[in-house]
């Protein structure tokens, strides 16, 4: 599917006041994303579907300051697919138009 791009990250724990798992999507995977993106949201969203493992799941991935993106990945989707910080994960990223 023309959408659909396979991506590989590290698991990172940001360390603020909510503490989020991440992972940053390179600014070489995003030249590919950006083609199929229609952007949307105030801070550049842009709205996926995300499968790691054996678990699907919708949410959008949002511009960092250096111009790459994260995507933010859920304890229920951490513990589902067995994930720890530090992980290198494989995953497929899904644009919805």
């Amino acid at each position: 599917m023309k959408n659909t791009h396979k991506l590989k990250g590290i698991v990172w724990l940001y360390q603020g006041n909510a503490p989020w798992h991440f992972v940053t999507i390179a600014k070489e995977d995003m030249k590919q994303i950006h083609m199929d993106v229609v952007l949307s949201g105030g801070f550049k969203s842009i709205k996926v579907n995300i499968t790691l493992g054996k678990t699907e799941w919708k949410t959008s991935i949002f511009k960092d300051k250096d111009d790459s993106y994260l995507l933010p990945i859920k304890k229920e989707i951490r513990k589902l697919e067995n994930i720890k910080t530090g992980d290198k994960i494989n995953f497929k990223i899904e644009v919805v138009n």
